[in-house]
């Protein structure tokens, strides 16, 4: 099977707001949902396209943020939408299981109105997915022929996140100083969009 079933069911719970999240269960703590991942499933299929959907995952290797029946099931991947997250892993048995769960994110009037930019992507996404070295500067900077901003340098050593176009517009959108400022409301169904405007 090619994973479309569950892929469906996690698609329908991320959006916080969706549905409240519950488990039948016996047992189970209440804030996550229990999907079933029908017999046959190709998992590295459904993580494949977990991960087209939600970007890379946090993974048993990097460190998984804190969920729900850690203990029972076993949880080797976690992707974060905004204040929701999905967890595939194994049970005792060694069957797959997948569940969405409510994440502990705070709120945006949490945050204090001086907090660096990189300090609140790390907030509101969660952290670290799968750190990796930091870069030799130096080297880089001498290959590309010019330095690099200083917070650039900086969202790389704390995070360890790739430079994407998600971080790019978050940082051209937050930043009023950032040279391609722009409120983009085009955006505005973007989870992090509300972290900007209450910001």
């Amino acid at each position: 099977m090619n994973g479309e079933e569950p892929m469906a069911a996690v698609s329908r719970l991320m959006s916080a707001g969706s549905a409240e999240l519950s488990c039948d269960e016996a047992g189970h703590p209440d804030g996550h949902t229990c999907l079933a991942v029908p017999e046959g499933t190709d998992v590295d299929g459904l993580v494949e396209k977990l991960t087209q959907r939600y970007s890379r995952p946090f993974t048993q290797a990097g460190g998984l943020p804190p969920l729900p029946l850690a203990e029972q099931a076993g949880w080797t991947h976690t992707w974060i939408w905004d204040e929701r997250a999905a967890a595939l892993g194994r049970g005792p048995d060694g069957r797959p299981v997948l569940a969405v769960a409510e994440r502990n994110m705070p709120h945006p009037d949490e945050l204090p109105a001086g907090m660096p930019w990189v300090d609140r992507l790390v907030a509101i996404t969660g952290g670290i997915p799968s750190p990796v070295p930091a870069p030799d500067w130096a080297a880089v900077e001498s290959r590309l022929g010019t330095p690099l901003p200083s917070d650039y340098r900086r969202l790389v050593e704390t995070g360890r996140f790739e430079c994407t176009a998600t971080e790019f517009l978050f940082r051209q959108m937050a930043d009023p100083d950032h040279p391609f400022f722009t409120k983009a409301d085009h955006l505005s169904g973007h989870w992090f969009m509300r972290f900007l405007r209450e910001s």
